[in-house]
């Protein structure tokens, strides 16, 4: 908190050089390049997180919501799905994956 998105960016880049197999840290780094408008290296990174760890909700709801956005809505019903099987009722991937699902 409180740190420079590029500060951020950097920290998570040299993780990912540390280790490239952390799951969260692909996720992450999703976020940011999707804040930043790059949708397609958002769904990169996202992929890449959901890859390492099939059962993280977080990746998989991002991917819901991005693949919502990029109006893909049969992808964003699966990923929603798929969050809402892998995260508790009260979690944030829960929650957004059930918004969206209530949408279709």
């Amino acid at each position: 908190q409180g740190q420079p998105i590029d500060t951020i960016q950097r920290d998570l880049f040299e993780a990912l050089k540390s280790d490239p197999t952390h799951s969260e840290s692909w996720n992450l780094l999703g976020v940011l390049i999707k804040n930043s408008g790059d949708m397609q290296g958002a769904v990169a990174c996202f992929r890449q997180a959901h890859r390492l760890d099939p059962k993280a909700p977080n990746p998989m709801a991002n991917l819901a919501l991005i693949y919502e956005a990029l109006s893909k809505r049969e992808l964003a019903t699966g990923m929603a799905l798929a969050a809402c099987l892998h995260a508790a009722p009260g979690e944030w991937a829960y929650r957004r994956a059930e918004e969206l699902l209530s949408k279709n």
